[in-house]
């Protein structure tokens, strides 16, 4: 497996990422389950995450599947439980590597960030009396836990670019793949390379990220306490 990673990184930076990118990647396995430590629904790493973010991310995904008229099941919301349980751990796990590796997010990234919101501006302009009702009547969360939330995803956007421009595809390694898979196409090789370029380099990395999470699902401590 490292062999795998050498051929494809420029520098020891390497980390992975779920579901970004347009990438399907598989998920955190292996959970040991125990009693349910107060409040809390999981731990990574010796770090608990408490029932309050499951509240907010599963509170926001119930609403959207409102928005969509669909019906709220048992099984539906089993699932979205089950899914909610997974994106917890997964932004615990990344945010961990993001410290990790140094990537940090200043007061003013994220006062830029929050101002973009469409949702908190009003003619264009950011408006906090919005930022604040949204925040407390819609996301149900107090300003201070939405401010750690966005911290957390710019973080994580910064990870995706540096593991992303830390992967290293040849172009002749994407031709010589082309002229395997197209043996009689190599005259359509200039009007189709930058596409099959683009396509080939999201391969690879979706590969790698796979290989690395992998990895990653072995050495990282992962306790559920949530019985649902």
């Amino acid at each position: 497996m490292m062999n795998f990673f050498r051929k494809y990184k420029r520098n020891i930076f390497i980390a992975t990422v779920v579901i970004f990118m347009g990438g399907t990647f598989v998920g955190f396995g292996g959970y040991l389950f125990g009693d349910r430590a107060g409040s809390d629904v999981a731990q990574v790493a010796g770090k608990r995450i408490p029932r309050r973010k499951f509240d907010f991310l599963y509170n926001r995904q119930v609403d959207e599947l409102r928005r969509q008229d669909k019906e709220l099941t048992s099984e539906v919301l089993k699932q979205v439980e089950a899914e909610v349980i997974q994106e917890l751990i997964q932004d615990e796990v990344f945010y961990q590597e993001s410290a990790r590796f140094g990537i940090k997010v200043t007061d003013a990234e994220l006062a830029a960030n929050i101002r973009s919101i469409p949702a908190f501006q009003r003619e264009g302009l950011y408006d906090f009396r919005l930022h604040y009702n949204f925040v407390r009547q819609v996301f149900r969360v107090t300003p201070k836990e939405f401010d750690e939330y966005q911290r957390r995803r710019i973080a994580f956007a910064k990870l995706r670019y540096f593991i992303s421009a830390s992967i290293y595809v040849p172009d002749s390694e994407i031709f010589a793949d082309y002229r395997q898979k197209n043996p009689g196409k190599l005259k359509s090789w200039d009007k189709e390379k930058s596409d099959y370029s683009s396509a080939y380099r999201q391969e690879v990395v979706n590969a790698v990220f796979n290989e690395y999470l992998k990895q990653l699902n072995n050495t990282v401590s992962i306790k559920v306490f949530w019985k649902g």
